[in-house]
């Protein structure tokens, strides 16, 4: 239970972008409150390895800095694939090389693991996507089977239940649209049913999506099915239970207003039975995709996704990291959109948001950076007052820099010059900015890093290496964090 907060008291607020390993690219997916601080899953690229993506999970302190990370085999998944219980960290995905199968992994939390264990037939492709832990000490994982192969058409519900080691007992699959659904969240509710939530393609899977949500008892058998409006915009439904009596899962509904998204983001209020009992219509001029909403109970609920503010003037417009407040009336209480103030760095989702134990919220997600074309993404960790602020007093519109660098906000008062350079470039820090764990890159346009140094003192002179004339890049680092990415000419 979250209580609500009493307004800027004890609640920490900072926007982080962090990069585990140098310079390579990752998406933090989910978020969760560990007793000191906060777990975040994120996938990146697998460094020695031949797979591609890799899960990579970071323990953060109450303030945002990285206090650990590991990196697991397996492809990590959005929505609720990550709980910790029990001082035990659990962790549902797929595998990420050879038979893809649905995976799950149990660490402390140290981040060492404890166990590992795979579920599904090894000639399918098997994948979980969220996962609960039930009354009766019992996990359940949903997911999607291919019934053919990887990439096919065919895809079907997949439902694995084990016990709290992760002992299988038992196996579902749910045929929605015609072997069409894949499988999203998952919850429990207050009276114990097992209710999870799914999109599905009746036709084309190109211009006709469905949503849809469905109760199961405790062996696995259909008790009420709810198919939510066609919509052409695909999405990842979450269903959450906001109080003893309602359940929320977020969709689609079409509209015709003028100069208004066709297709809106929409919550749908259901009874515990599954029937529709009220909605909430997102009407707006910018195009907005809600990925996840989580309960504040018997308080209504908050959210995250992404908002394409400019969408209907630009023809190629930059989203921002969208957060929204709902109350138990079905009122919006606050939105707020949080973008980079330039077009050389784009805020491009969150993904994941929870409410803290502090009042405030916390959600993660990615920030690209276009203007380098080095880094392809970073993780974003934006932590949030009880009113969605980063500072007191924020709008509906946030932008995390006032500058024409991808600089960020931790980074907006450095100063890097001359640009262009010939044999230096000087990095001056602000007056009483902390100079520990800060080191400074220059990278070609290709991505290959020429020269590191650490920052030991306000005022760095950093000499260049002898390279040929072109465009390259200063990269600042504190710790894990990505501070400063500059675009600068060497000229020799």
């Amino acid at each position: 239970m979250v209580l609500l907060p009493v307004y800027g008291i004890g609640q920490t607020t900072f926007s982080k972008i962090i990069s585990n390993y140098p310079l390579d690219p990752e998406t933090a997916w989910v978020v969760a409150e560990a007793p000191d601080g906060y777990i975040v899953v994120s996938w990146g690229e697998c460094l020695g390895q031949d797979v591609v993506i890799c899960g990579v999970v970071s323990k953060l302190d109450k303030n945002g800095n990285v206090v650990w990370f590991k990196q697991l085999d397996f492809y990590p998944n959005p929505s609720s694939s990550l709980i910790i219980k029990n001082d035990k960290i659990y962790i549902c995905g797929g595998t990420n090389q050879g038979e893809i199968q649905v995976v799950l992994h149990c660490l402390d939390l140290d981040g060492n693991t404890l166990w590992n264990k795979s579920y599904g037939e090894p000639n399918k492709f098997d994948f979980g996507a969220a996962m609960v832990f039930t009354s009766d000490n019992h996990i359940i994982i949903c997911g999607t089977r291919y019934p053919d192969e990887a990439g096919q058409p065919l895809r079907i519900v997949y439902i694995v239940k084990t016990d709290l080691d992760g002992n299988l007992i038992e196996e579902y699959i749910y045929d929605f649209q015609n072997n069409q659904s894949l499988g999203w969240s998952i919850i429990e509710t207050k009276d114990h049913q097992t209710v999870f939530s799914f999109d599905a393609c009746p036709t084309s899977c190109f211009t006709d999506f469905t949503g849809g949500v469905a109760s199961i008892d405790s062996i696995g058998n259909q008790t009420w099915y709810l198919e939510l409006p066609l919509s052409f915009q695909p999405d990842q439904p979450t269903v959450i239970q906001a109080d003893s009596f309602m359940l929320i899962v977020n969709w689609h509904t079409m509209t015709s207003l003028p100069n208004h998204d066709l297709t809106p983001p929409t919550l749908f209020y259901l009874s515990l039975a599954g029937e529709v009992q009220d909605s909430l219509v997102f009407e707006n001029q910018s195009l907005k995709k809600i990925e996840d909403i989580e309960s504040i109970w018997e308080n209504g609920m908050v959210g995250c996704g992404s908002n394409f503010i400019d969408y209907l003037t630009n023809p190629d417009p930059d989203p921002g990291g969208w957060v929204f407040r709902v109350n138990t009336s079905k009122q919006v209480l606050w939105e707020r959109t949080y973008a980079d103030s330039s077009f050389q760095a784009s805020a491009d989702r969150l993904q994941s948001i929870i409410p803290t134990s502090d009042g405030g919220y916390i959600a993660v997600g990615r920030i690209v950076n276009n203007m380098t074309g080095v880094v392809e993404a970073h993780n974003w960790i934006l932590k949030l007052d009880s009113l969605g602020c980063l500072e007191p007093g924020c709008g509906e519109t946030e932008y995390l820099t006032d500058t024409k660098e991808a600089t960020f906000i931790n980074g907006r008062d450095i100063l890097i010059y001359p640009n262009p350079a010939t044999d230096y470039v000087n990095i001056q820090l602000p007056i009483n900015y902390t100079k520990d764990n800060m080191s400074a890159f220059i990278v070609s346009i290709n991505g290959k890093t020429l020269k590191k140094i650490d920052i030991v003192s306000r005022e760095t002179r950093l000499t260049l290496p002898k390279v040929t004339t072109g465009i390259y890049f200063v990269i600042i680092t504190k710790g894990n964090e990505i501070i400063v990415s500059k675009r600068f000419q060497i000229i020799n």
